[in-house]
């Protein structure tokens, strides 16, 4: 068994050679559908037990049984799996904070963006939920293994009850996310209604959304995390609209001209890495110009840095923390009530 799996392990690092992402984002480069997925994933359940799974690439998996040694290659795809009473057995590395409660001893797999897929295959899974974008590399070494592998996109709110359903059905029963997601609706109209009072009184608030790397800076998109967060909290996004980089259908080039331009209320930053590269990027793209002090949201202190959790992550069943914590910043009476 440990030849074949060095034998696999080596292919995957030449099959692997070049192709990984810069981005150590839990799949946002994905905000687009690729034009070969399906719709929407599905799970057909036939008479005696056995799952026929499609997922967002289209690829179709068949389930003799209910999975009991799964391993999952991304943060948002694990908090989903445990939140809805499933297990794993192999999880990508995570800071303590991140690690859902029961998943703290299981087998880490390395970082979601660079798998250790020895490590995987040693694990002997008999299901591995990957994210389209990132993932997608792995599929032709998981099938020479016989091992039902499944990509999911984990972006946007409508991925999360997709996502939530099939899951569910997978692990069990597609009725035990049908109350969660249920609940989390419950939770967003609740942040909206606190809100309502407080929009409609002025013209929206525009705001500009910074997504930096220790390398570069660009602008989020409406596609994503904080992009749709700010659509739901009815706020104008400067890069909305905007055509998007070629590379990447999530984000729209960096112009502090054009940021001057269109003068944001405030201005989010998602960040990847420690917060204190992204300062540091911050001071070369934007602080050093005398026009960065001129921008109505750096006069009104309104910069602020988003947690990774729930802004570069999809926080699954808890997407209403990722709306709730920027309704806070936007619209903070509305919350006086609320720690």
């Amino acid at each position: 068994m440990k030849s074949k799996i060095w034998v696999i392990a080596l292919f995957v690092i030449i099959f692997l050679a070049g192709c990984a992402t810069k981005e150590e984002v839990d799949g946002q480069k994905n905000g687009e559908k690729n034009r070969n997925q399906s719709e929407e994933n599905k799970v057909e359940k036939e008479a005696n037990g056995k799952l026929t799974v499609t997922d967002d690439l289209g690829n179709v998996m068949i389930l003799e049984k209910t999975p009991e040694r799964i391993v999952v290659l991304s943060p948002s795809h694990l908090n989903l799996l445990y939140d809805l009473g499933g297990e794993a057995v192999g999880r990508t590395t995570l800071s303590p904070d991140r690690i859902p409660e029961g998943a703290e001893d299981i087998a880490d797999i390395g970082h979601h963006t660079n798998v250790n897929v020895e490590e995987v295959l040693a694990l002997d899974p008999d299901l591995v939920i990957g994210n389209t974008t990132l993932h997608k590399k792995l599929i032709p070494i998981l099938e020479d293994s016989h091992i039902p592998f499944i990509n999911l996109d984990m972006i946007l709110l409508e991925d999360v009850k997709r996502n939530a359903k099939l899951v569910g059905e997978v692990i069990g029963d597609r009725e035990q996310a049908e109350e969660p997601i249920a609940e989390l609706e419950l939770k967003i109209t609740t942040i909206q209604e606190k809100i309502n009072q407080y929009r409609g009184k002025e013209e929206p608030k525009k705001v500009a959304i910074f997504n930096i790397t220790p390398n570069n800076v660009t602008v989020n998109r409406e596609n994503t995390i904080p992009g749709e967060v700010s659509q739901i909290l009815g706020l104008t996004n400067i890069a909305e609209g905007v055509p998007a980089l070629e590379e990447n259908p999530t984000q729209t080039a960096f112009s502090l001209e054009k940021v001057v331009e269109e003068d944001p209320d405030m201005i989010f930053v998602v960040h990847h890495g420690e917060k204190s590269k992204a300062e540091e990027r911050m001071d070369i793209d934007m602080k050093n110009s005398p026009a960065w002090s001129t921008l109505t949201a750096v006069q009104n202190d309104q910069v602020h840095f988003l947690p990774e959790n729930l802004f570069l992550s999809n926080s699954g069943l808890n997407y209403d923390e990722s709306i709730q914590y920027l309704a806070k910043l936007v619209y903070p009476k509305a919350f006086n009530d609320v720690e």
